[in-house]
């Protein structure tokens, strides 16, 4: 469960949150819309730990501390921005592997395989990013975050 009561948000003199509460139970799906710059990306960035807010912060019933922010970003969370951010120079299997080698855990070949075929980008495997249209760079990124095993 992740809960955030933002007692403010703001961004210079623009007031985007103050007194708001958001909660998500684990396994539960949900939409965020709304019209322009009124902090749907903000919000994003503050459940993910990217962004600072006065209020507080629970995960799982634990409150989310500046000592312990970092490590529960790390051990909790895999990003998907809207840039896939791959490193050129290696294959998309080096892609999708580079977040255990980081985080010193071991993904095995059959892991990633099965993997890659989900997002239907096995045949991708050996190939640099640069010879990937969006959409399938957007796919290795999606596929290294779920590979990165994140709770």
């Amino acid at each position: 469960m992740i809960r955030l009561d933002i007692t403010n948000k703001s961004f210079g003199e623009k007031l985007i949150f103050k007194n708001t509460t958001f909660h998500a139970s684990k396994g539960e799906f949900i939409g965020i819309k709304g019209e322009s710059g009124v902090g749907k990306s903000t919000l994003l960035s503050m459940i993910g730990l990217l962004d600072n807010f006065s209020g507080k912060y629970e995960l799982y019933n634990d409150v989310i501390t500046r000592k312990n922010k970092e490590q529960i970003r790390i051990n909790n969370f895999a990003y998907v921005f809207q840039n896939p951010y791959l490193i050129p120079y290696l294959t998309v299997r080096e892609n999708i592997l580079m977040p255990s080698k980081n985080l010193k855990f071991k993904l095995s070949s059959e892991e990633v395989a099965e993997a890659a075929k989900r997002f239907n980008i096995f045949d991708l495997l050996d190939r640099t990013p640069v010879n990937l249209s969006s959409g399938e760079a957007e796919r290795v990124a999606l596929c290294r975050a779920v590979l990165s095993k994140r709770e």
